[in-house]
C-alpha cells in the first residue's frame, strides 16, 4: 500500500478505531476523548466501529461520523489483507493526519495507520499479557496476524494506559519511552449537576425497588471476566441472613457471543429461586441512577485497570 502524502497537523483529522458501540467503560471513554477534541480543537472525527450499539446516536449528536464494518474475528491472512486494502482505498483519499485506536482488538487500525505514514494513538485498556490475551482469543500465537499485532505495537507513536501496572505488562512488546500510564478522569461537575437533583425514591420507585430494601449494586458489563456469576453464587449464600437486601446486576447487553452466558446466569437466578431479590438489568445511559438509589456497591471483577464505575 501506497504511504499517504505528508498532510499538515492543523487542523486535526481524526480516524478512530472501536470494536464496538455499547456502553462499556472503554467505549465511554473514548467518547469523551472524542468529544473534548471536538470542542476543544474543532477536531474532525471518523470512527470505524466493528459493531454498532447504542453510543452511535451519541456520537453522531458530537458531529463524529460513523462507519460500521464487519471485520472477521479468525486468522485467516487473505481474509485480513482484504480488509486492510479495502480500509485503506477508503481511508487514504480523506486526508487523515492522525489514528486513535482504543482497545487492543481493533490493532488493524494501527496496522492501517503505519501503512498510510500517519501517527497512531492506541489506548490499551485491557490488563493482560498481550500474548496471553491473544491465546484466549485466537488460537497460537505463531500465526501472520499475531505477527501484525506485535508490529503494531512496536510502530504506534504511543500506547496509553490507565494503570501503570498495565503499562508494565506491556513493556517486551513496545519502546518503554512510548508506553505512557495516564489514569482516566470523570466529569465531577455531570456528576455534580445529578446529585444536585435526583430524588431516590421517586428513582426507586421508577426502578420499581423497595424503599426499605439494601441494594447491593454491580455495574459493568456482564461477562465472566467481570464475576457476575461469582457474586450471584454469593449473594445467594447470604440472602437468609439479609432478608432485605437485593442485588442488581446492571450490565446485560444482546451481543450474541453473551447469549449463552446470560442464559446460564438467569437459570442459576431461577434455580435459586432469587428471581424477586436478583435482577439482571441491560447496559444504561444513564449509570448515575442506579448508583444513586444503591447502598453497596460491589466490583466484582477477576481483572481491570481502572474502572470508570469505580471512579463514579
Amino acid at each position: 500500500i501506497a504511504s499517504a502524502p505528508p498532510t499538515r497537523t492543523y487542523p486535526l483529522r481524526l480516524l478512530a478505531f472501536a470494536h464496538e458501540l455499547g456502553y462499556g467503560g472503554a467505549q465511554l471513554f473514548l467518547a469523551e476523548v472524542l468529544r473534548l477534541l471536538r470542542a476543544n480543537l474543532g477536531a474532525e472525527c471518523v470512527i470505524v466501529s466493528f459493531a454498532d450499539g447504542p453510543l452511535r446516536q451519541l456520537l453522531e449528536s458530537l458531529g463524529v461520523a460513523v462507519q460500521i464494518i464487519h471485520g472477521d474475528r479468525g486468522q485467516d491472512p487473505i481474509l485480513y489483507e482484504g480488509k486492510m486494502l479495502e480500509l485503506a482505498a477508503w481511508a487514504a483519499p480523506q486526508g487523515f493526519n492522525a489514528v486513535l485506536v482504543n482497545t487492543v482488538y481493533p490493532f488493524m487500525g494501527v496496522d492501517l495507520a503505519q501503512r498510510l505514514n500517519v501517527p497512531a494513538v492506541w489506548l490499551v485498556h485491557e490488563s493482560f499479557d498481550l500474548a496471553a490475551w491473544w491465546g484466549m482469543e485466537y488460537e497460537g500465537t505463531r500465526s501472520y496476524m499475531w505477527e501484525r499485532m506485535r508490529l503494531a505495537m512496536r510502530g504506534a507513536a504511543a500506547v496509553v494506559f490507565p494503570a501503570e501496572r498495565t503499562r508494565q505488562l506491556y513493556l517486551p512488546y513496545a519502546s518503554p519511552e512510548r508506553l505512557i500510564a495516564a489514569p482516566h478522569g470523570i466529569m465531577l461537575d455531570e456528576i455534580d449537576r445529578y446529585r444536585a437533583g435526583f430524588d431516590r425514591r421517586r428513582l426507586r420507585r421508577e426502578l420499581e425497588i423497595a424503599e426499605s430494601a439494601t441494594v447491593v449494586l454491580c455495574l459493568g458489563t456482564i461477562e465472566p471476566r467481570k464475576g457476575q456469576a461469582a457474586l450471584a453464587l454469593a449473594f445467594h449464600e447470604l440472602a437468609e441472613a439479609f432478608p432485605d437486601a437485593v442485588l442488581a446486576l446492571v450490565g446485560e447487553t444482546d451481543q450474541e457471543w453473551q447469549a449463552p452466558r446470560n442464559q446460564e446466569l438467569r437459570r442459576f437466578i431461577c434455580r435459586a429461586q432469587l428471581e424477586s431479590r436478583v435482577a439482571m438489568v441491560p447496559l444504561t445511559a444513564d449509570p448515575y441512577q442506579w448508583l444513586a438509589i444503591a447502598d453497596v456497591f460491589v466490583l466484582a471483577s477477576d481483572l481491570e485497570s481502572l474502572p470508570r464505575v469505580v471512579l463514579e
